[in-house]
């Protein structure tokens, strides 16, 4: 392998992850929504969410955790218009 192949083949399980997790915290989120106080707003609840059960591992940066944030958001559709 060389380290061009390497480096497509890490984005490509980084991107395979990352639809991984935003699809498993909008599930997450739906389902909390029916259980929560509604004194919490979406983003309140997803913020949350995110920071209590995503785990992100000592190698990611900040910016991987505000990309997933950003990304899930987006997603819902009904949270923030992207």
């Amino acid at each position: 392998c060389t380290p061009k192949e390497d480096i497509y083949k890490t984005q490509k399980i980084q991107n395979l992850n990352l639809k991984n997790a935003v699809q498993h915290i909008k599930n997450k989120v739906f389902r909390l929504r029916h259980n929560i106080d509604q004194q919490y707003s979406n983003e309140q609840i997803l913020i949350s969410f995110i920071q209590r059960f995503l785990v992100i591992t000592d190698h990611a940066s900040t910016n991987a955790y505000l990309t997933i944030l950003d990304l899930t958001m987006c997603s819902m559709g009904n949270i923030l218009q992207c």
